[in-house]
């Protein structure tokens, strides 16, 4: 069994998880995987909470940071390389991850068979969004249907780890260099801790 931590920048980061489980069964399909483990970094040292977290005994440690502003290359070099560490660096944020399916986001935002029109934007644009946390609160809000009043008091926060949950297929993400190099890396981390090859899909 895959034991795994994914350490995240702050709480919100918990909406990784979904996409790790998604690519880890893509990536391992005859693997079994224990439930995760979460350790918000909050500011403290990536490679000491690394070290803290390996109490945990994983397997693997994820280690998440966004690109925002700066190159992936350059907060790729802000991950400790270890074989048992896999970055996983969204170009620009988490959020840009999850702006691809209009049913879930519909069906996170409370209102699944809302007919308002949502403008998702093309999958391969996502990583040019300056704000793509700004785009997915504004369409969840549109999703919910409810008028400005309430709209003021919809929940958007639970609303994204509800999205990540309820999104079933994050295949459409592979048109993006990211997620493409994150794959990577977690393939290369799986093997490099005895995964046989054989039993890994490259894409």
């Amino acid at each position: 069994m895959i034991e795994y931590v994914l350490i995240g920048d702050g709480s919100t980061d918990r909406a990784l998880l979904p996409i790790i489980r998604w690519a880890l069964r893509r990536a391992y399909p005859s693997g079994t995987f224990a439930a995760p483990i979460f350790v918000s970094r909050n500011a403290r040292p990536i490679a000491d909470v690394i070290e803290k977290a390996r109490d945990y005994r994983p397997n693997v440690l994820f280690v998440h940071r966004d690109a925002e502003r700066e190159p992936r290359d350059v907060r790729r070099q802000e991950v400790p390389c270890a074989r048992d560490v896999i970055p996983v660096i969204p170009v620009r944020m988490t959020e840009a991850w999850l702006l691809i399916d209009e049913r879930a986001i519909r069906a996170a935002a409370g209102n699944p068979n809302g007919t308002t029109a949502l403008d998702l934007p093309p999958c391969r644009r996502l990583e040019t969004l300056p704000d793509p946390k700004a785009n997915l609160k504004a369409l969840l809000a549109e999703a919910s249907g409810l008028g400005a009043r309430r709209r003021a008091r919809f929940d958007r926060a639970d609303a994204i780890q509800r999205l990540a949950e309820v999104i079933e297929d994050y295949s459409p993400l592979f048109e993006l260099a990211a997620f493409k190099s994150f794959y990577a890396d977690l393939v290369a981390g799986l093997e490099a801790v005895g995964v046989s090859p054989q039993e890994l899909v490259r894409v």
